[in-house]
Order: C-alpha cells, then sequence, then structure tokens
C-alpha cells in the first residue's frame, strides 16, 4: 500500500493543501474532509494520465495496488 501526503492548513476559514508528490496542484475545502476529497479527485487525475501515458508510451509498469491518505499539517 503506498501512502499518499499531503499538506493542508486553515486560512480565513477554508483548509488549502496540495500533495506532496504533486505541489504544483492546490485545492480547498470548506472542512478538512472536503479537502481531503479534493485531494483524492486531484490524485485520481494524475494516476490516470500516468496511466494513459505509459499506454501511449507502450510501456507498463506495475499499477498501484491501494492508496492510503496521511495528513500532514503546517
Amino acid at each position: 500500500m503506498k501512502t499518499v501526503k499531503y499538506v493542508y492548513w486553515q486560512d480565513e476559514g477554508m483548509w488549502p493543501g496540495y500533495l506532496q508528490e504533486y505541489p504544483d496542484y492546490w485545492t480547498q475545502g470548506e472542512t478538512p474532509e472536503a479537502l481531503e476529497e479534493n485531494l483524492k479527485d486531484i490524485f485520481k487525475e494524475r494516476l490516470a494520465r500516468h496511466a494513459i501515458k505509459m499506454l501511449c508510451d507502450q510501456t507498463w509498469e506495475s499499477p498501484a495496488d491501494f492508496f492510503e491518505f496521511r495528513q500532514r499539517s503546517v
């Protein structure tokens, strides 16, 4: 199982954050739970793009089995 870590903080009533693996892709939520759902969507989108790239390049790596989200506040 791969652990997906993310950084988040509270700012003016919102919870912005980003995945450590993809620091250029920020999102936010009204609650920490909403933020985590948004981060999961970003992760799924990035994973799908990686899979498509591998298929287009006609290479294949072992797909990840499961992912677990871990919080890291700052």
